[in-house]
C-alpha cells in the first residue's frame, strides 16, 4: 500500500472462547450449542460461525467465538473483555467451554501487565493457580437439587402410571443421601424440599456437615438464579447422563454423581489405547484409557486405587459423549 501507515489509536485484545475443559487438560469438549448469547456494547466485536443449534464437531477446530474489546488503553480494553465475558452464555450438550477459565485469566496481574509469556500458564497452573473453586459449594447444592428433582419426577410419573393400574406405589424419599464428585473429590450430599422452590441442602465432608437454606429460581431451561442462606447468584446449568455442569457467578464446575467405578467419556473420541487388561490393578493417577479428539490425546486416570472389573471398549472404536468406558472396583480402602 501506498503512502504512510495510519497511527496507532487505542488498544484490543481479544478472548477466544472454546468447547474445550480447562479441568482435564484442555481437552476438546464438542457437542451440540444448547445456548449461545453472544455479547454486545461500545468497543466489543464478535467473531463467529456458529450459532444455537449448530454442532460444534470433534474433527476440527474447538473454537465457538472470537470476542475481541477496543478502548482507548489497556486497562478500559481489559474492563470491557471482562464485562462480555461474563454476559457470554454458551451452553454445550455433554460439554463444556473454556469461559470461566477465560474471565479468571483477565484478573491475573501478569495478564493485566502484559508480562505473561507463552510458559507463563504451564508455570502457574503447575503452581495450582487458575484452578478456580469459587462457589464450589453452591454449585454442588445446585447439581443435588437438579438429580433431586430428576429423581422427584420419574417418581411422579411412576406413582402416575401405576395408580392408573389401580395400585397407586411411592418410593421416593426425602433427604436420601446423593454422592456427588468435583474436581476429584467426593462429597455426600441431601437434599429435602421444604417449599415450591426452597430446600434444605446438607454437604457431608469427611466428618463436617454444612447445612443450607437454597432458595432456587428458573428462568428457563438453563439459567436462573440461587439463594443460598440469604446470598444470590446467578446460574446457568446443563446435565448430560450423569455430568451437571453449573456455572455460578461466570465459575464453572462439573459435578459428577457416583456411578460405581464407571469412567466415562468426556467427549466424542476414538479408543486409541487400553493398557489395562480386565483384573489388572492400577494405582490412583495411573492411565486407564486413551482417547484422540479434534487431533488431541485425552489420556483418563484412575481416580483411585483399583482393579479394572469391565472394558467396554476396543482399541480403534469411536465413542460418543457419555458414553461408558470401563469400570473400575476400589481396592483397599
Amino acid at each position: 500500500l501506498e503512502g504512510a501507515p495510519p497511527a496507532e489509536r487505542g488498544h484490543a485484545i481479544e478472548a477466544r472462547l472454546n468447547a474445550e475443559d480447562p479441568d482435564r487438560d484442555f481437552a476438546p469438549s464438542p457437542g451440540r450449542i444448547a445456548r449461545l448469547d453472544l455479547p454486545a456494547g461500545p468497543g466489543i466485536r464478535v467473531d463467529t460461525g456458529v450459532s444455537e443449534g449448530d454442532t460444534i464437531p470433534a474433527d476440527f477446530d474447538s473454537m465457538i467465538a472470537k470476542v475481541i474489546a477496543y478502548g482507548h488503553n489497556r486497562d478500559e480494553a481489559l474492563s470491557r473483555l471482562r464485562r462480555a465475558m461474563a454476559e457470554t452464555q454458551a451452553v454445550i450438550e455433554g460439554g463444556t467451554t473454556n469461559k470461566s477459565f477465560v474471565l479468571d485469566l483477565l484478573d491475573q496481574p501478569e495478564v493485566i501487565d502484559a508480562s505473561a509469556d507463552t510458559g507463563w500458564i504451564d508455570r502457574v497452573r503447575a503452581e495450582g493457580r487458575l484452578v478456580s473453586h469459587r462457589n464450589a459449594s453452591v454449585a454442588l447444592a445446585a447439581a443435588a437439587i437438579d438429580a433431586y428433582e430428576e429423581e422427584e419426577g420419574l417418581e411422579r410419573t411412576r406413582l402416575l402410571s401405576t395408580a392408573f393400574g389401580g395400585r397407586p406405589q411411592v418410593q421416593h424419599e426425602s433427604g436420601r443421601p446423593l454422592d456427588l464428585k468435583l474436581r476429584g473429590v467426593g462429597y455426600r450430599v441431601r437434599v429435602a424440599r421444604v417449599g415450591a422452590q426452597r430446600f434444605r441442602v446438607g454437604i457431608e465432608t469427611g466428618e463436617q456437615v454444612r447445612t443450607a437454606d437454597v432458595d432456587l429460581c428458573r428462568f428457563d431451561r438453563h439459567t436462573g438464579q440461587i439463594v443460598v442462606n440469604g446470598q444470590r447468584f446467578r446460574l446457568l446449568t446443563a446435565t448430560h447422563g450423569a455430568v451437571h455442569l453449573v456455572e455460578v457467578d461466570g465459575v464453572t464446575h462439573r459435578v459428577s454423581r457416583d456411578e460405581g467405578g464407571v469412567l466415562r467419556s468426556p467427549a466424542p473420541a476414538l479408543v486409541i489405547a487400553t493398557p489395562l487388561e480386565v483384573g489388572a490393578e492400577v494405582e490412583a493417577g495411573a492411565p486407564v484409557v486413551v482417547l484422540e479428539s479434534m487431533k488431541m490425546e485425552t489420556v483418563l486416570r484412575a481416580p483411585f486405587k483399583a482393579r479394572l472389573r469391565e472394558l467396554a471398549v476396543s482399541v480403534g472404536s469411536q465413542v460418543e459423549t457419555g458414553a461408558p468406558l470401563l469400570r473400575l472396583d476400589p481396592v483397599g480402602e
